[in-house]
């Protein structure tokens, strides 16, 4: 019948879906701390790291909520998540990274010296 998914089909659709979901990436939901920071919603993220929400979770793209306030240029944002130990070479799906785009563009040099003095190299 046509627009009607085999059994198979449906399982290895429901297996994708699960493996999207683990990874973070469900359909292209964004973190609600990813959003946050790309807003500069510094407030906000404040809230969901107190409870417990991963530093480094990620969006569709790749970017952890460092990498989201960085390229908004949210320095208090940017800060705060680097205080908490965001990851900031962690790269997206185009290989920008915190550490890279606060060189790059020009932030203020706390945000910079904060990226540079978390960076493992």
């Amino acid at each position: 019948m046509a627009g009607h998914r085999s059994r198979a089909d449906r399982r290895a659709a429901l297996r994708m879906a699960a493996v999207m979901l683990l990874a973070g990436r469900a359909y292209g939901a964004t973190p609600a701390l990813v959003e946050a920071a790309a807003i500069g919603d510094t407030r906000a993220v404040k809230r969901l790291l107190d409870a417990g929400t991963e530093v480094n979770a990620r969006d569709a793209r790749g970017r952890n909520a460092v990498l989201a306030a960085t390229q908004g240029h949210h320095v208090e944002t940017a800060r705060l998540l680097i205080g908490r130990g965001a990851d900031v070479s962690a790269q997206d799906t185009i290989e920008d990274s915190a550490f890279l785009l606060a060189g790059a563009s020009g932030l203020p040099a706390r945000v910079d010296g904060a990226a540079r003095s978390s960076d493992p190299r």
